[in-house]
């Protein structure tokens, strides 16, 4: 666990350092230490707003998207007491693929689109247990393969949406959603999601 940590912050400060626009060591130091106290600036402007506005904020939401993966799937481990199950195996990814790309062809906005996916992964979640359940047999296995049919079901109305979707705009976005990125992260995003991440991860 220690060599794992040592290698997140590792590659966490490479990636702070390289790039197109190169920053020193140095520099990147001591544009943290002038956040705390007052340093002779040996950086540019240019610099500046590339590490705090574009780099930081992204490595920053990278590390909290991984932690909360992380929490995610060890919580639906402890919670169902399966040591297969998983946010893909129960569905809930492509039941939120599927609420996002529903969201997309509405119309509606970035929040709204959000909602919709974490509404339509609730709904998968329960819809595997509804069916497991049902069903006789060993739980485990039954828990599982429910999640397998309904993940599959899912993905199929991901590829229906992605079929009657605009070529020029809307399957574009949904592509684009499904993929993610963190290209548009900033300060702000963090501030908002890190509350959220420590409440979810606490329970």
């Amino acid at each position: 666990m220690l060599a794992l940590a040592l290698i997140l912050v590792g590659a966490a400060a490479i990636s702070l350092l390289l790039g197109r626009y190169p920053i020193d060591p140095a520099q990147a130091v001591a544009m943290l230490v002038s956040k705390i106290v007052p340093v002779d600036p040996i950086w540019t402007e240019q610099q500046a707003t590339l590490f705090f506005n574009v780099r930081l904020p992204r490595i920053l939401l990278a590390l909290m998207v991984g932690c909360c993966l992380a929490c995610a799937g060890a919580a639906y481990q402890g919670t169902f007491q399966n040591p297969l199950v998983s946010p893909d195996i129960l569905g809930a990814s492509q039941g939120a693929a599927f609420g996002a790309a529903v969201a997309i062809l509405l119309g509606v906005s970035s929040f709204t689109t959000s909602l919709f996916a974490f509404g339509f992964s609730l709904f998968t979640v329960l819809l595997v247990l509804l069916i497991s359940s049902r069903a006789r047999g060993n739980h485990m296995m039954v828990v599982v393969l429910a999640g397998v049919m309904v993940s599959s079901l899912f993905q199929a109305g991901v590829s229906y949406a992605k079929l009657v979707a605009d070529p020029t705009d809307e399957l574009a976005d949904i592509t684009y959603w499904l993929m993610g990125s963190l290209t548009g992260a900033n300060m702000r995003d963090i501030a908002m999601v890190f509350p959220i991440m420590l409440v979810g991860c606490a329970t």
